[in-house]
This record gives C-alpha cells, sequence and structure tokens, in this order.
C-alpha cells in the first residue's frame, strides 16, 4: 500500500506532462461552468439565500422546485453530468498510464476518447444509484416524521442503519472506476471484479486506508497551492497556483489508488 503513494507522487517526477491531462479536463470544465453558472448561481442564491423555495407537502416538494426553477436545474444538471463524464475520461486516462507505463502522455488521451462511452455509463451508473439512494432516504423520512416525536427516533435509528448500509456499499464499490481504468473493462464485470476483490475485512479497511490518506495529501497539496497565492498580489495570477496545485491533487487522488489496484494483480 505504501508503494502506491511513493510511486503516484514519483510518476511527477519521472513524468511531468502527466498533469496535462487534468489541465485539458480542467478547461473543458471551466467552459462547461462558464455557460452555466448563471443558470446554477441563480437557483442556488433564490433559493437558499432568498428562501424563494414553492409552497408544497414533503413528498410533493422536489417536484414543486423542478416545476418552479426547470431550465436553471436542467442546465445544471446537464453541466454535472458533462464534468463528471470529464473526470471519468481522466481517470481512465490515468490509469491507462499506470497500466502502460510506456505509454506516453498523448497516446494515454486518445485511448481514452475511445472509452468516452465507458465514462458515460458509468456516470449514469453512479448518479441513478444515488438518486435512488437519496430518494429511498427521503422516503423514510417522509413516512418516519409523521409519527412525531417517536418518528424522530426511528427516523434516528433508521437513518443510522441506512447509513452504515450505504457506507458499507460505497466502501465495496469505491474502486469501481479504478477496475475498469486499470483492467479497461466494462461496466457490468467491472463490478463483479471490485465486489470480489473487495472481499474481507482486511481488503475493506486498506481500502479505506487508502481513501483517508489520499484524501490527506491532496488536501495538503491544495493547501499549498493556496498558500503560494498569498504572496502573489494580482487575484487574477493568484488564482493560477490554486488551480494548478487543484489539478495536481486531483491526479494524485487518482494515481494512488490507481497504483494501489494494479499492485494487487
Amino acid at each position: 500500500m505504501l508503494r502506491a503513494f511513493t510511486d503516484a507522487g514519483l510518476i511527477f517526477l519521472k513524468k511531468p506532462a502527466i498533469i496535462l491531462p487534468a489541465v485539458f479536463v480542467g478547461i473543458l470544465n471551466l467552459i462547461v461552468l462558464f455557460f452555466a453558472w448563471d443558470f446554477i448561481e441563480g437557483f442556488l442564491y433564490e433559493l437558499l439565500v432568498l428562501g424563494k423555495a414553492p409552497a408544497g407537502g414533503f413528498f410533493e416538494l422536489p417536484f414543486q422546485i423542478f416545476l418552479y426553477y426547470p431550465v436553471d436545474i436542467i442546465v445544471g444538471g446537464i453541466a454535472f453530468f458533462i464534468m463528471a463524464v470529464l473526470q471519468f475520461y481522466l481517470l481512465f486516462v490515468l490509469s491507462e498510464l499506470v497500466k502502460s507505463k510506456g505509454s506516453g502522455v498523448f497516446v494515454a488521451m486518445g485511448r481514452g476518447l475511445k472509452r468516452i462511452d465507458d465514462a458515460v455509463v458509468l456516470t449514469l451508473f453512479v448518479l441513478v444509484a444515488g438518486f435512488l439512494a437519496g430518494m429511498v432516504l427521503y422516503i423514510i423520512m417522509g413516512i418516519l416524521l409523521a409519527f412525531g416525536e417517536l418518528g424522530l427516533l426511528l427516523l434516528f435509528l433508521a437513518g443510522l442503519v441506512y447509513f452504515l448500509f450505504l457506507a458499507f456499499l460505497i466502501l465495496k464499490l469505491s474502486f469501481l472506476p479504478f477496475v475498469m481504468g486499470v483492467k479497461g473493462i466494462k461496466l457490468k464485470p467491472a463490478l463483479k471484479e471490485v465486489w470480489k476483490w473487495s472481499t474481507g475485512i482486511k481488503r475493506l479497511a486498506s481500502i479505506l486506508a487508502i481513501l483517508i490518506v489520499v484524501t490527506f495529501i491532496s488536501s495538503i497539496i491544495n493547501s499549498l497551492g493556496i498558500f503560494i497565492s498569498d504572496f502573489i498580489p494580482n487575484e487574477f495570477f493568484g488564482f493560477i497556483p490554486i488551480y494548478l496545485f487543484m489539478l495536481i491533487s486531483l491526479t494524485y487522488s487518482i494515481l494512488a489508488p490507481s497504483f494501489y489496484y494494479s499492485s494487487t494483480q
């Protein structure tokens, strides 16, 4: 496991161009946000700051909000979907570099484009799974809150059990994108592979440990970018190190789990 962290760091020295896929994806994300930001900002400002939520019952409220802000929600949803697809494209590109260490960065980016369909399918799977999980929780809340104080107690207990169940599933499937990336396989066989691969307390503990450590290291990298930007008086140029180190952090957070999974094969 420790070697995965060092390999993910050393590859920046051996192949500095490895940051280029993240730069490419980062630029595309900025373009998407440029066209969608007014819709997203307007929706969040009116709903959360001004409190312009439509009247409706607990179960009707989500539908009322959609009917009240249809364009903003649709545009924001499309933007989020595109950025998620780009994120998985980046993961496939970096996983390709981990799998084929002799491959060039631009070659890997070209191969990643051939897997855009897999990135779309994976994005749909994650979004649908997340929607269904949220919908179940929302229904549980709506039913139990009808019982008053007793419902609050039941809601807490049911929510705790549901949260632990979801945490287990997320942990089991957290390496699904890396399995698809490193092995170069489709979603269905990758689901079978990751479920089998993540079996056992020891493996789950290793997965949890690597995710925690990667998050910690990534936060340090991001903090370094913010620290450097404090010494740059110009606001525009001060944003450059923040964004650059954010891309480095993103790249590292993909490389380390990819190296770890690859080392177990």
